[in-house]
This record gives C-alpha cells, sequence and structure tokens, in this order.
C-alpha cells in the first residue's frame, strides 16, 4: 500500500487501508481492475480534498436511452492530471506541455492529437505502442492525428480495456456520446 503512487503522501496506510475496506470488506477475494480503479479514483479525489483541492469529489453516469453520458468532476479530472503529471513528467515529449493544471482544460486539448493517449496506454503496459510510431510534431495533419488514435483505440483493446462505439473522429471532436 505504501507504494500507491501520488496517494501516501497525503493518506497514511491506515487511511487507505480504511478507504479500500469501505468497498470491500472481503480483503481476502479478488478484486476486478475496474473496481480498484474507482476506489483508486475514490482514494486520489479524498487526497485532493484533504491537500486543499476541489471539494467536489462525485462522478456519475447518466442513462439515457441508447448511450451512457460520462460526466466528469473537478476532482475526478485532478485524479487524472497528477497521474499523468507524476507518470508523464520526464517523457520527452511531454515534457514541454507538463505539468497540467487541474483547473484548466489543458488535458482535454492535449488529448485531442492521441499522442498523450499512447503515451498513457504505454504507461499501463509498456512498450504496447512503440514510440517511434507515434505521430509527435508539434502540429499533425488529420491522418497523422487519425493514426495516433488508431494505435491507440486498437492498443487499449490490445491490453485488455472494452471499446465500444468509439471511433478516432470521437476522440478529435471529444464526443462524450
Amino acid at each position: 500500500m505504501v507504494k500507491l503512487k501520488g496517494l501516501n503522501e497525503v493518506l497514511t496506510e491506515e487511511e487507505i487501508s480504511a478507504i479500500l475496506r469501505e468497498s470491500y470488506p472481503d480483503t481476502g477475494q479478488d478484486i476486478e481492475f475496474e473496481n480498484f480503479l474507482r476506489a483508486y479514483l475514490d482514494m486520489q479525489g479524498r487526497t485532493a480534498t484533504k491537500s486543499g483541492g476541489s471539494k467536489m469529489s462525485s462522478s456519475f453516469l447518466k442513462a439515457s436511452t441508447t448511450t451512457l453520458l460520462h460526466t466528469i468532476s473537478e476532482s475526478e479530472k485532478a485524479s487524472y492530471v497528477a497521474h499523468i503529471n507524476g507518470y508523464l513528467r520526464d517523457d520527452p515529449f511531454l515534457k514541454k506541455y507538463l505539468p497540467l493544471d487541474p483547473g484548466s482544460n489543458d488535458l482535454f486539448n492535449l488529448a485531442k492529437d492521441g499522442v498523450l493517449l499512447c503515451k498513457l496506454i504505454n504507461v499501463a503496459l509498456p512498450g504496447t505502442i512503440n514510440e517511434k510510431a507515434i505521430n509527435t510534431k508539434c502540429v499533425l495533419n488529420p491522418w497523422e492525428r487519425n493514426e495516433n488514435h488508431t494505435h491507440c483505440l486498437n492498443s487499449a483493446k490490445a491490453i485488455g480495456c472494452t471499446v465500444v462505439n468509439i471511433g478516432t473522429q470521437d476522440l478529435v471532436e471529444a464526443r462524450i456520446s
């Protein structure tokens, strides 16, 4: 537990254990990755609140007739930004864009060309996307951007992420539904 990067500086090991026990009282059972990720994001939200960050820590899904609309909260965005700033701060290409400000929409603007998304896939499973295959020019043409998004979506599927009804144009346009 001490190795939960970014949390152990604000929360004690006892606090982390207590938060995990709230959601998973049987610590002897396996936790699905998605459930662990939710618990981790909850802990990051509590960490942000405890260290004086945003007080909004809830995120929710709104169901419509055919799609789900994910609304991101400020604490959730702050958690993503902290993760990106922590894991990608030494990346040669992203160094000039980091650290991201959790109070701005820099995260979403940086994700549009697909480079950040490809780099995050490689954080999850190093070497999944060949770094030489990622188009990292300062200004990408639509084909290069599309190629980055294709690498990202195909690699996400390859490492076990469920990618349903999303295409490269959805990423370019930042469509949420």
